[in-house]
């Protein structure tokens, strides 16, 4: 997590122009408590309900104004100098008459009232408000990572003062800061009986714990570490790519290896959806353009070439799109391959177990009923929630939530969960079909010539999930032949990337290889070529 540096506001907060304003402040606040927040003025900081929260603490007690003082520095945004912004602007106007309205019930004639509104400060006089105020309240509804309570926190310790922060759960920082008081910002009574226990209630012991905590978090979690990881990470990263047994290929590379490989079988693995067409929800809206399937027959139609379409989608889908072809078909993900377009379809797995189901329906519609353009496709074997219609951000993040679900639901019931393109999909945990290429090779030996080789292999998805589908080790270097190397997917599952920027990976060692002039029947027929 991205922090603060630690050195640099001690020295801030002791300069001169510092220690001359935290005197005039404690002299100004003399005898009371200092409750301050810091925030920017936009709508997910939460003002309205913090302010909304003061007005009922000040209510709950006898005559809390004497005892407490509020203190808020609404920072402008850049969007408050732009006259569009009718919103920043609205939200000011707004919480400058609820500040009036919370000073008009709690002061008396030529008396301050307990809430202090500023909307300029220079960076000395917020430091000498972090050093003389005993509790920060941030209370955003949204917020990302917010560093302003570590450099309240740093400002404090460096007074030998402690640091009490009130802090709003939906804050990116409020798992880190374990010392801090979380509070829900939409629940005012909660954020009241909190601020009641940190201003009257709360034990000097249980304080100087929270601080501690706090301050050695902040200490050890600075920007310049969470850089530097950040630098060693991409180094490690770039490492990685280097030791990668997949080397890239272009365009040439492909066609020549191609052309040199007259000898032998060419196998050709490609993902329907992302490589040959476009990657969408339903399955009605799968197409696929006319001189994408006139490519994808003359492939077919070439007698040493073995192409294979793999699809998460269900045979019915893949019979209605691309049934008329002479390709090797694969359906949802390897749970059922139609070896040639006059075979019927052969399940890959001895028996199917749908006992998990319902659960999993139930989980799934809850995530749906809740992510717009979400959609739950059933297939025999396997059920699939698609969120590439959904909002972006709002999409992934419950894919998240849903992923957390799944893998908690599954350590009881026997199913397992994949993330591909925009999709997340449940299987049946066991039994499970072999890698898919593993299925290739052992049909390739038992059905076509045993000795016949592989001299050309490409393998091409589009992104859905693949684990069904890993090879176990990269082909063997063929010499300077002509014939590009491929390798397998790295140990995470990740594939490579192809010339045409599609991932890429291959197939395990080919076996030996037969004579030139041999003839290579077709898989799955032994009449006819494909």
């Amino acid at each position: 997590p991205m922090g603060t540096n630690p050195p640099d506001p001690p020295r801030r907060c002791l300069s001169r122009p510092v220690e001359s304003l935290v005197t005039r402040f404690r002299k100004q606040f003399s005898g009371k408590t200092v409750i301050l927040g810091v925030d920017s003025l936009d709508v997910t900081k939460g003002l309205v309900h913090k302010f909304l929260a003061i007005e009922e603490f000040l209510k709950s007690g006898e005559k809390l104004e004497d005892k407490v003082v509020f203190v808020q520095v609404a920072l402008a945004s850049g969007l408050t100098a732009n006259p569009e912004a009718t919103s920043s602007v609205t939200l000011e106007s707004h919480i400058s008459r609820m500040a009036a309205r919370i000073n008009s019930q709690h002061c008396s004639i030529g008396s301050e009232g307990p809430l202090h509104l500023i909307a300029h400060v220079s960076g000395e006089e917020l430091m000498a408000l972090y050093s003389v105020a005993d509790i920060l309240l941030i209370t955003p509804i949204r917020d990302g990572m917010n560093v302003i309570p570590f450099q309240y926190t740093v400002a404090r310790n460096a007074r030998k003062e402690l640091a009490g922060v009130i802090l709003s759960e939906f804050t990116g920082c409020a798992r880190s800061l374990g010392g801090a008081v979380l509070v829900n910002p939409w629940d005012t009574l909660q954020v009241v009986s909190k601020l009641n226990y940190m201003v009257s209630e709360i034990e000097p012991e249980e304080r100087r714990r929270n601080h501690d905590a706090m301050i050695q978090y902040v200490e050890r979690f600075t920007s310049d570490r969470w850089s530097k990881r950040f630098i060693e990470q991409l180094e490690e990263a770039n490492e990685d790519e280097n030791r990668s047994p997949v080397r890239e290929l272009h365009k040439d590379q492909i066609v020549n290896a191609y052309m040199a490989s007259t000898c032998g079988i060419r196998l050709i693995v490609l993902g329907l959806e992302g490589v040959i067409a476009q990657a969408v929800t339903l399955p009605e809206l799968l197409t696929l353009q006319q001189s994408e399937y006139s490519a994808l027959e003359a492939l077919c139609s070439v007698p040493n070439n073995v192409v294979v379409l793999v699809s998460p989608r269900s045979p019915e889908t893949l019979e209605e799109k691309v049934g008329d072809l002479n390709a090797i078909l694969v359906a949802e993900s390897g749970w059922f391959i139609r070896w040639h377009k006059q075979k019927s379809w052969e399940h890959q797995v001895p028996y199917l177990d749908t006992s998990w189901h319902d659960d999993v329906e139930r989980v799934l519609e809850y995530y749906t009923e809740r992510t717009p353009g979400s959609f739950i496709e059933l297939k025999e074997h396997s059920i699939a929630w698609h969120f590439r219609d959904c909002d972006l951000g709002h999409g992934a993040w419950q894919a998240k939530q849903l992923q957390v679900s799944l893998t908690n639901l599954s350590r009881r019931l026997p199913f397992r969960v994949f993330t591909g393109n925009k999709m997340i999909e449940i299987a049946q945990q066991s039994p499970a079909p072999q890698p898919l290429l593993d299925i290739l090779f052992e049909r390739l030996n038992h059905t076509v010539n045993p000795s016949a080789s592989v001299p050309f292999g490409l393998k091409a998805s589009g992104g859905s999930r693949s684990t069904l589908e890993d090879p176990k080790e990269p082909l063997e270097d063929p010499g300077d032949d002509g014939v590009g190397k491929l390798g397998s997917d790295s140990a995470e599952g990740k594939p490579a990337p192809s010339a045409a920027g599609h991932p890429a990976a291959a197939p395990p060692p080919p076996p030996p290889a037969v004579p030139a002039g041999s003839p290579l029947p077709t898989v799955g027929s032994s009449a006819s070529t494909a």
